[in-house]
């Protein structure tokens, strides 16, 4: 988690657009566990080729991308301003 983390600061730190970078990394990652759970599945015996990767893809561009821009979206309208200055109020 924490190299993730630091991907998306490193591409906001060389100039990449900040929601881009935290998009990229959300949807590599989202990906790359899609793609390590066909091929290294945690318990052989479960993965009987199950036809699931088209709710597996809904679930992951839905999930993190409702789940993220609706997240973030609802705090930006709940909380518009920094509370009491603590909480950062851009990107670094």
């Amino acid at each position: 988690m924490a190299a993730l983390l630091g991907s998306v600061y490193v591409g906001v730190t060389l100039g990449v657009d900040a929601p881009l970078a935290v998009n990229v990394v959300t949807v590599g990652t989202g990906a790359g566990l899609l793609l390590a759970e066909r091929w290294w599945p945690r318990h052989p015996e479960w993965a009987t080729g199950d036809p699931d990767l088209w709710q597996d893809v809904g679930h992951m561009v839905f999930g993190f991308a409702l789940g993220s821009v609706g997240g973030a979206a609802l705090a930006d309208a709940a909380v518009p301003e920094p509370v009491w200055g603590l909480w950062p109020s851009g990107w670094p």
